[in-house]
């Protein structure tokens, strides 16, 4: 029973990449399964941080460095802060559903969102005197129960008006 209920969560939580997965397995198997940790597991918080682990994780294997995780401003979060391997820094939102009954993930990027993560940027790179000449861009990662997708320049920056 034990093995069913941890492969089953496993399941639902982390997308079948076969690498990340196997981690992520052996990570929990030494775990302690409780009431309490499933109630964690369903906690939207919970399960969007886990994707975000996934995501870097994934970065990192496709030769990105991470910069930044959760960086918060007044206007907002930037879920990921890559550099690529062209010196390209790179905003990353990661979107996480479980099934597609309420659309795909990185449809919740929607114009609102990429304005505020366009704001968010504007913060970064002057909290961290960034100049304009480099390039930027910003990527979505849409995670679902069996895929991961990274979308490269999934939208523009958007001015301010």
């Amino acid at each position: 029973m034990f093995s069913f209920l941890c492969n089953f969560i496993l399941s639902k939580v982390y997308p079948s990449d076969t690498l990340l997965a196997s981690e992520m397995s052996i990570c929990y198997s030494n775990h302690k399964l409780n009431e309490r940790f499933f109630m964690d597991l369903k906690s939207t918080k919970t399960i969007g941080n886990h994707g975000e682990e996934l995501a870097c994780r994934y970065l990192e294997v496709h030769g990105m460095k991470i910069l930044d995780r959760n960086f918060r401003s007044s206007s907002g979060e930037i879920d990921i802060i890559a550099l690529s391997s062209d010196q390209t820094i790179c905003f990353i939102e990661v979107k996480y559903r479980d099934s597609a009954d309420n659309g795909l993930p990185m449809e919740a990027v929607n114009f609102s969102k990429q304005r505020r993560i366009c704001r968010t940027s504007d913060h970064y790179r002057a909290k961290n005197s960034l100049s304009e000449e480099l390039s930027y861009r910003f990527d979505v990662i849409s995670i679902t129960h069996k895929n991961i997708d990274w979308i490269k320049n999934a939208f523009e920056y958007i001015p301010r008006r």
